[in-house]
């Protein structure tokens, strides 16, 4: 009974703690209904979603901002929510969603509040979002291919050289502009990265 008891209690603190974290969640069905798309996340936190193009709407507690993308590690198209989306569909993106990431919306809830690695120089090209606080240790296929960086003013990207944050490195910080790599002796080799804010 005594185990019983403590067992209990030990549920009621972690569905307290985490009812009243701030977190966002994938929904397969619109309204918040059927089953979850993927596990919830919290801020800091990217992944590929569990039910490839399934998602319907997108519950967000708290001050966040979830990033949407339309394909694997975050290629292709993009969009941002700061609010809760009953309804993909209105927006152009029910059943299309294959990662996503969510951060903290102090700073913005748009493309501009993000880092972004770029194929080509001047911010040409591909590109991958770097989200805050958010480390990325392989960037698949971006790998050895950045060739300029956008971050914002108040945060700093560190490029490694290899996968697992390995190799050589470089800390930039966030002018609010493009900066290319090729004269910093970058192009091209960047694998892995964190980012802070």
């Amino acid at each position: 009974m005594k185990l019983l008891k403590t067992s209990l209690v030990s549920i009621a603190l972690l569905t307290s703690s985490y009812a009243s974290a701030e977190y966002a969640t994938l929904y397969v069905d619109s309204h918040y209904k059927g089953g979850l798309v993927a596990t919830p996340l919290v801020a800091g936190y990217g992944r590929t979603v569990d039910q490839n193009d399934s998602a319907s709407s997108v519950e967000i507690v708290g001050n966040l901002c979830v990033l949407l993308a339309r394909d694997h590690t975050y290629k292709g198209a993009w969009t941002f929510l700061s609010n809760s989306a009953p309804d993909l569909r209105p927006l152009g993106w029910n059943d299309v969603v294959s990662s996503w990431a969510v951060f903290d919306d102090t700073w913005g809830c748009n493309d501009a509040s993000i880092a972004k690695l770029y194929y080509d120089a001047n911010g040409g090209g591909g590109k991958v979002p770097v989200i805050p606080n958010v480390p990325n240790n392989d960037l698949n296929y971006f790998n050895d291919k950045a060739s300029s960086v956008y971050i914002p003013v108040g945060m700093s990207v560190t490029l490694f050289e290899h996968g697992g944050f390995s190799g050589s490195s470089i800390t930039l910080q966030g002018t609010g502009s493009i900066i290319n790599l090729g004269p910093l002796g970058w192009n091209d080799k960047v694998t892995s990265f964190t980012s802070n804010r």
